[in-house]
């Protein structure tokens, strides 16, 4: 599945605010992704190829998801705190595992039930923004203000497949804080959310079932007004990813 794109017109649901299944999270995943050089020509000076200076489509941008593993938080309000960390640049969780998946795509794949923290690269000028001001698509609520939804397709999605979707934003304080919601020109690099279900993941079968989108709306900017220091001129982007099955089949039946 291509990593980045424009925004095209295609069917998507909000994530649920809750869970109607049984939820027992094994692990955080802390998955951050990040794009090679070519992303900061985009960011300043145009989508130019630095070797020829021929212009250089988005999809040609090389993409990675690397991701480490931690201990599931105790409840719902200390997985808030676990993000919060992140984005503070605050935090001394240790890794029980970690790995770099294929360098050419952002899929961040899960083998069990867990919460899902997903950050963009700080090196990099972009940030989430809210998929309403971008997307036209049909979601549950246009006037919602979020930063991911999950895709519909053959496979689904089924309401409880993922849920609690929060968005760790910069407050006045100058710390951050999550929110349900996300406005536009918030300052977010970390979503995270909680994975409840995937079906069994079967290869030979396509589309395969264990297989889930994602779409992830954000944006790289170029200037930055030297008053205030907010971006004034940005690049509007849908990432779409798969969150997929790897092939376990530890996740529980549903309901």
């Amino acid at each position: 599945m291509s990593a980045l794109s424009q925004p095209v017109n295609e069917n998507v649901y909000v994530i649920n605010p809750t869970t109607e299944y049984a939820w027992n999270p094994k692990f955080i995943r802390h998955a951050v992704l990040t794009i090679d050089g070519r992303a900061a020509a985009v960011a300043r000076e145009g989508p130019k190829d630095p070797t020829t200076n021929a212009t250089l489509p988005i999809s040609a941008l090389v993409c990675t998801a690397s991701f480490s593993d931690y201990t599931p938080p105790t409840d719902f309000s200390a997985m808030c705190r676990f993000a919060v960390d992140i984005a503070n640049g605050t935090s001394t969780a240790q890794p029980t595992a970690s790995s770099t998946v294929d360098p050419a795509s952002f899929d961040i794949p899960v083998y069990d039930q867990c919460w899902l923290v997903i950050e963009l690269d700080g090196d990099i000028n972009w940030r989430f923004a809210p998929v309403n001001a971008t997307l036209e698509a049909e979601i549950a609520n246009p006037s919602l203000n979020v930063a991911c939804t999950q895709k519909h397709n053959d496979r689904g999605p089924r309401r409880y497949d993922n849920f609690s979707l929060q968005h760790v934003c910069l407050q006045e304080s100058g710390k951050y804080a999550c929110s349900a919601t996300i406005s536009k020109g918030d300052d977010c690099r970390v979503i995270f959310f909680g994975v409840a279900y995937r079906r069994g993941s079967d290869p030979n079968q396509s589309p395969n079932p264990g297989s889930f989108s994602i779409n992830l709306c954000v944006e790289l900017y170029q200037d930055v007004d030297k008053t205030t220091q907010t971006p004034t001129r940005t690049i509007r982007l849908t990432i779409d990813p798969d969150v997929p099955n790897d092939g376990s089949n530890q996740f529980p039946n549903p309901p």
